[in-house]
């Protein structure tokens, strides 16, 4: 069925389903060569092509045209029977059959079918990227983890350095920081607020439970405001802005070249070297695999209809790998 060039197959996420069943697991074949293109429909693209700028998850979807109970999100994997699971799917399977015609329907009423088709065979061609993969080189790789790391350890222990040299002000700076949130049972003087967030602080330094992170935003702003640098933008929650965007001019403050150069190399290691051969620990405490697999390669998941018009990537963002400079 899958490698016929006459049956019509229907997916939700054309690009991930086509890589999953032609994984070497698996090793279902489905023809997706530009010259001899089958009859593949994607709802996720066409509803993309029709209603662009809406969500396009399969709830959303099926739900412009059918009043469906949100079964994607009453299902939960853990806790339902075998009955339970195979009636999600059931439902899975159907709304995505009964889909693609009335949005047939919309993308003729919009005009855009050659979107859609030049959709579907990016696609297919997204699949077979997915699928080949690209080679990282293992030696490189652990060259690379040990110079970055080198320079952003020198970076953390230059603003640990400076951190020091102004503790007691830092530490001041912090808690006027943290006071300008009004808590329910805080009372109504801002010093009154102050002195109680510069306890809280101090009580969990006695309990060795705080310590002076370079990752932490609030804990820059206050050793950058403890060392007279001048932040004046605002995040949309009203608190003071680390962005580079903010930072760029007031660059030539050491202490903020050593933050911006520590983010750069930190970004640049756990996105692009260390995950590519390592596990690592995510903030659910599950262990995430290395994207590197055994063949060596590296095979992200493409996706070709993001609002910019780009092609994006996970696992990992592909599209936009950092020059080769040599780390600080």
């Amino acid at each position: 069925i899958l490698s016929s060039l006459t049956i019509v197959k229907v997916f939700h996420n054309l690009t991930y389903d086509t890589a999953v069943l032609q994984n070497p697991h698996y090793r279902f074949k489905i023809i997706t060569t530009w010259s001899r293109m089958p009859p593949l429909e994607d709802t996720l693209l066409a509803d993309h092509a029709a209603f662009p700028g809406a969500p396009h998850n399969l709830q959303a979807t099926a739900c412009r045209f059918r009043a469906i109970p949100p079964w994607k999100s009453e299902y939960r994997d853990s806790d339902d029977t075998p009955e339970e699971a195979a009636a999600y799917n059931y439902t899975d399977v159907f709304t995505t059959a009964k889909t693609v015609a009335p949005l047939h329907v919309w993308i003729k009423k919009t005009g855009t079918e050659r979107v859609y088709e030049v959709d579907r065979k990016m696609a297919a061609l997204a699949a077979k990227m997915h699928l080949w993969g690209y080679h990282i080189d293992r030696d490189v790789n652990q060259e690379m983890q040990t110079r970055l790391g080198a320079s952003i350890e020198r970076q953390r222990e230059h603003l640990h350095v400076a951190f020091e040299e102004d503790r007691d002000k830092v530490l001041d700076r912090l808690a006027f920081e943290y006071a300008k949130t009004q808590r329910k049972a805080d009372p109504l003087d801002f010093k009154d607020r102050w002195s109680i967030r510069r306890g809280e602080i101090q009580k969990e330094i006695d309990k060795a439970r705080w310590e002076f992170s370079p990752s932490n935003d609030n804990h820059m702003v206050a050793l950058f405001k403890a060392k007279g640098v001048p932040l004046i933008k605002m995040t949309p929650g009203g608190k003071t802005s680390t962005a580079a965007d903010a930072l760029e001019g007031v660059v030539h403050f050491p202490i903020v070249d050593s933050l911006l150069r520590y983010r750069e190399n930190e970004t640049v290691f756990e996105t692009f070297v260390y995950r590519m051969y390592e596990w690592k620990l995510n903030s659910q405490k599950k262990w995430m695999p290395p994207y590197v697999q055994d063949d060596g390669r590296v095979h992200p998941i493409w996706s070709v209809n993001k609002m910019s018009g780009r092609w994006g990537s996970v696992q990992v963002a592909s599209q936009n790998w950092p020059e080769g400079d040599e780390a600080n």
